[in-house]
């Protein structure tokens, strides 16, 4: 038995501005689907964060939509999936015995006695349990609607540690049991590109839950990680953030023979990487005209001296720059400073010249020279010539 374990498409995303359907467009039918071709797995995971908010755009909607049918229909290769802290839970919880027929599993509501899916693939069984993204508050729902104390249930580890207890009861030694949840573990490795779901640990699941498992298939997390000694987070399949830059991204393959399993991962290549790139404006310039890969998503750290519309000459090189540093501009002095100066000059009758000098010694970290100086002076007259 094969199976394929993802998570974290966040389908829609914007960063910076900018869209990334296409990317994710390409994820899906450049990359995914021909290596599910050439994998050929018996069924997909998906652990969470489909979408990158509750209410989807429509074309993330309609891209999701369209893998669902080359997957389940065209292929024929079934699809587990439960929703994350992003996705609206109730957006998917339609008619869910109809959507197992033909091989699409959602879990999106928390039922502590629901029974796990059986997977059957000649002499090997895998029964995978569905943990939906839920938070204490949902659990204790659950639980005391199904009948159950739940007055104890404070914390993530109090909440899954009592769901497990009840969903594990009849587990199944003799078949491999798979886990797909959507959570923060303890001691993992979070990213920029995360949202945050609770302050402080109380938001955290301990790895130790995980372990009646052989495997549990996380979501939530986008750098691809192993939680204790059965959990693994397989990642975001793109970068979603300038700290993921060196993260390798991936798919993980599971094989399962003899009731072992065997976890690989398979790279994903990306429509456009994201990477940094540092140096002076000149020399990014430079280096840019030998760039293997010029569409990839940047971030230019400019060294030296702010430049005058460094985004505006970086774009001519780079047209997917995404954000810049401008050398020193961001790194002048403290806010108290600031705020002191600020004070002082709003105070006082200093003259244009003035104020224009001292915002070139604080925000851009150098004294005026006497080719800076005659062309400020030249700029507040023609100032007030229009003001006249």
């Amino acid at each position: 038995m094969r199976l394929i374990h993802t998570s974290d498409w966040h389908l829609g995303r914007i960063l910076y501005k900018k869209s990334l359907l296409e990317d994710q467009r390409f994820f899906i039918y450049d990359f995914f689907l021909p290596a599910l071709d050439e994998l050929s797995p018996d069924a997909v995971m998906i652990s969470g964060d489909i979408f990158d908010r509750q209410i989807a755009p429509t074309e993330a909607i309609a891209l999701f939509d369209g893998f669902i049918s080359e997957l389940c229909v065209k292929r024929g290769i079934k699809l587990f999936i439960i929703t994350g802290n992003h996705d609206g839970a109730d957006r998917f919880a339609l008619a869910p015995e109809l959507l197992s027929k033909s091989g699409l599993y959602i879990s999106s509501r928390l039922d502590v006695n629901s029974p796990p899916v059986r997977l059957e693939c000649g002499n090997e069984r895998a029964d995978i349990y569905m943990l939906p993204y839920f938070d204490p508050a949902r659990a204790r729902a659950a639980l005391e609607t199904a009948g159950y104390d739940a007055g104890k249930i404070t914390t993530f580890s109090d909440a899954y540690s009592a769901v497990l207890d009840i969903k594990c009861r009849d587990m199944d030694k003799s078949a491999v049991n798979i886990l797909m949840a959507h959570c923060f573990a303890s001691g993992a490795a979070k990213s920029e590109s995360e949202s945050v779901m609770y302050l402080g640990n109380a938001g955290e699941v301990s790895p130790s839950l995980f372990d009646r498992f052989d495997y549990a298939a996380l979501g939530h997390l986008h750098g691809p990680q192993r939680s204790g000694e059965k959990g693994r987070y397989s990642g975001s399949p793109l970068k979603y953030s300038f700290d993921e830059e060196n993260q390798r991204k991936a798919i993980f393959v599971l094989d399962i023979k003899n009731n072992k399993i065997d976890v690989s991962e398979y790279r994903v290549k990306p429509l456009h990487d994201m990477r940094t790139v540092t140096g002076g404006i000149e020399e990014i310039e430079s280096a840019a005209k030998l760039d293997a890969s010029p569409e990839d998503y940047i971030y230019a750290k400019i060294e030296g001296a702010p430049v005058y519309e460094p985004m505006l000459r970086l774009r001519k090189v780079y047209p997917n720059i995404l954000d810049l540093k401008n050398g020193n501009l961001t790194a002048i002095g403290g806010n108290a400073e600031r705020d002191e100066l600020r004070e002082k000059l709003m105070h006082s009758n200093s003259s244009g010249l003035s104020l224009m000098t001292e915002f070139f010694r604080q925000m851009c970290g150098y004294e005026p020279d006497e080719q800076d100086v005659s062309l400020l002076k030249e700029l507040l007259s023609s100032a007030d010539e229009d003001k006249a």
